[in-house]
């Protein structure tokens, strides 16, 4: 299975890297564990950041609100992803239980306040590609039974049957998303711009790797895919 970025978003992007994490789970998961190191992960977040005034002003969330605006998503209206999750925590005694494996790498977001987000790939047909969409193509988010359709120009991942996410990671789809029973999964950290330093994601990617081996009995690799050297790289 490759990862392929179509060239109208290498042009769009020419410093575009994205990280990948892949991850095999083979053994019992902790979720007692896992809880405690996230609420204490949470509560460090907290206190560097006592309110979301100051969290909106961390560069890389500032960075992915300039990137929306690009790719012309309003981000006011459709609020960035780690934005969001992060702005949740800051708010209120919030330590999300969503399952293990998810659990093991939101709580990654927190370290360079960056998105990341992932598929179940038992569920993904072929390989998958990070292109522009034509518009009407159907989408089916997590959380919704109702089908939606996507905009002329819209950046989305998609694999050969059907939308992964819509709006480059704004929401994921329903038949891929990451459960409790999920064995092979492959996560993605993206940095469209220089500004996102590679320390950062490699920071980020190492937290999210060594998660899911503590917390969930997965054997985990990752690395950096730099699209102006390849426009593609395997994952699996």
């Amino acid at each position: 299975m490759k990862l392929i970025v179509s060239d109208k978003i290498k042009e769009m992007f020419p410093s575009l890297r994205i990280g990948v994490v892949t991850g095999v789970v083979k053994n019992e998961q902790k979720y007692s564990e896992l809880n405690q190191c996230c609420k204490q992960a949470y509560v460090e977040f907290k206190n560097k950041y006592p309110s979301n005034e100051q969290l909106f002003q961390q560069k890389n969330i500032l960075i992915w609100r300039e990137t929306y605006r690009k790719i012309g998503v309003n981000p006011k209206k459709k609020v960035p992803t780690a934005e969001s999750f992060l702005s949740r925590i800051v708010k209120g005694n919030f330590t999300p239980q969503i399952c293990p494996i998810v659990d093991a790498y939101l709580v990654a977001e927190r370290l360079c306040c960056l998105p990341i987000g992932g598929y179940d790939l038992s569920m993904v047909e072929g390989d998958i590609d990070l292109r522009i969409s034509s518009g009407n193509e159907v989408f089916q988010g997590l959380g919704s039974d109702a089908e939606e359709l996507t905009e002329p120009g819209e950046i989305v991942y998609s694999d050969e049957g059907s939308i992964l996410t819509r709006r480059w990671n704004y929401r994921d789809a329903k038949h891929t998303s990451i459960h409790k029973d999920s064995k092979n999964v492959a996560l993605f950290v993206e940095a469209p711009t220089l500004d996102i330093r590679d320390d950062e994601l490699s920071k980020t990617l190492e937290e999210i790797s060594k998660n899911l081996r503590e917390y969930c009995g997965a054997e985990s690799n990752y690395f950096i895919f730099d699209t102006a050297k390849n426009s593609s790289v395997e994952v699996c």
